[in-house]
């Protein structure tokens, strides 16, 4: 499975871009942003599939495509697939996409969409692409006969046959392709006794086409003294191809918003004494702020601070990883 989202995001990161880019901080030391960004500028196409565990919601679905295409301006003409026809235009507006610019389409069968994804990707005019979600792809055959008809594996076929284009078409391509996907229990596996095992819908075509695969689960609640304002997720990258695969973010996303950077930013600006910690105290540009929460408001709140302190993070980081890799 090709990957837009790592790969669009940090390659943002290296550019020096914002955006979409400082959203993926907590992931991008996951996947080794430099392995990433030398695939995408070798025109390899990462094809991604974000694989997200019940309960499935709007949130965990859209929000993540959503982030990529905040840096558009970075990173080109982006599609957004709607299968779902969940996406929610004014959600998109209050993470920062602009939706004027945004090609959105809700193609009507599983084979015209995958044919609409090898046509852009062959055209080359398109650098996202984001099919959502590979669970509601109705092949045309079923939408043409009657709901009793027993249509075994049709999905999975189109898959394959549609994946195996795709593939030869983006190799020839700078596209990237995310594949939103979801789980199903896998009765079969339990017999009634036990815990039973999820598969991802459309067969194992897309598992193995993708370069990068990723798991998101709901964590929890994200809470206000007792008011609930968003939700706690944890990202596993269950496969990548560009290096070592299994390790995990936890992320935090907010309604209305999207996901939220502040936390790792105050995490990783308090580990590399960007910003002092006293206790329960913070210091951060000659402001006394009491507790974590004024702290994460004060960095939301106050323009041009956060970006200062990114750009202060980059340039530790970077500078670390050139002499980690002997300076080149």
């Amino acid at each position: 499975m090709a990957s837009v989202v790592g790969g669009m995001a940090v390659r943002g990161f290296h550019d020096g871009g914002y955006g979409a880019a400082k959203i993926w901080a907590p992931i991008s030391r996951s996947i080794h942003p430099r392995s990433f960004y030398k695939s995408a500028m070798d025109k390899t196409l990462l094809l991604l599939s974000l694989t997200v565990s019940s309960p499935i919601n709007f949130l965990l679905l859209n929000v993540f495509p959503l982030h990529y295409f905040q840096s558009s301006e970075n990173i080109g003409y982006c599609a957004y697939l709607d299968v779902e026809n969940a996406m929610d235009p004014f959600l998109a507006e209050s993470m920062g996409v602009d939706t004027e610019n945004l090609l959105i389409s809700q193609p009507d069968s599983a084979e015209n969409l995958l044919s609409v994804v090898d046509t852009l990707t062959k055209s080359g005019s398109i650098d996202v692409i984001v099919a959502d979600s590979v669970a509601a792809f109705v092949p045309q055959c079923e939408l043409d006969f009657q709901i009793s008809g027993a249509y075994k594996d049709i999905q999975s076929q189109i898959m394959n046959q549609a994946l195996q284009k795709i593939h030869y078409s983006f190799c020839r391509s700078r596209t990237l392709i995310i594949f939103v996907n979801q789980v199903r229990s896998n009765l079969k596996s339990g017999q009634g006794f036990g815990p039973t095992d999820e598969v991802t819908c459309g067969g194992n075509a897309l598992q193995f086409y993708a370069a990068i695969r990723m798991r998101i689960i709901r964590t929890g609640l994200l809470k206000v003294e007792d008011e609930v304002t968003g939700l706690g997720i944890c990202v596993q990258v269950v496969k990548n191809k560009l290096a070592p695969a299994m390790k995990k973010a936890e992320l935090g996303i907010h309604f209305g918003r999207g996901i939220c950077c502040e936390s790792e930013v105050l995490d990783l600006a308090c580990e590399h004494g960007v910003i002092l910690r006293e206790g329960s105290s913070y210091f951060i540009e000659g402001e006394v702020l009491k507790n974590r929460l004024e702290a994460e408001r004060y960095l939301t709140d106050t323009n041009g601070v956060l970006d200062k302190i990114v750009k202060t993070l980059r340039s530790q980081l970077f500078e670390r990883e050139r002499r980690n890799h002997g300076g080149s």
